[in-house]
């Protein structure tokens, strides 16, 4: 092969990794649809799962309905919420449902990170 044709093909290669990395980061997020008890409803979305590193911030919103508690990330909170996260706080955001029969449900998300960082 020429240096023309290797460097080519070196670019080409280039240019599809960064295009898988493109649709990774813009990829929709997972979304969790659950019932429970009752008529106990959960609809608990991340708006993308990969970030390019622990300081990048992602957006969680829930939606709960005929329950008796919510928790997220372990505080009190309302059934209808939207929540910035920063990954570094956590890459596993967890909602808990306390329903009206006292049972209790975890639900947790995933954040994946292009660049781990060491931590210190």
């Amino acid at each position: 092969m020429t240096k023309i044709r290797i460097i080519a093909v070196l670019v080409g290669a280039v240019a599809l990794i960064l295009v898988i990395l493109a649709l990774q980061l813009l990829a929709p997020g997972d979304r969790i649809t659950a019932t429970g008890p009752g008529d106990a409803r959960i609809d608990f979305s991340i708006d993308h799962n990969m970030v390019f590193s622990r300081s990048t911030c992602v957006t969680l919103r829930w939606q709960v309905e005929h329950i008796q508690a919510i928790y997220f990330e372990g505080q009190p909170t309302v059934g209808e919420g939207i929540q910035n996260l920063c990954a570094y706080v956590s890459d596993q955001p967890q909602l808990h449902v306390v329903f009206d029969d006292n049972t209790t449900a975890e639900y947790t998300l995933q954040i994946r990170f292009l660049v781990e960082q060491p931590s210190t």
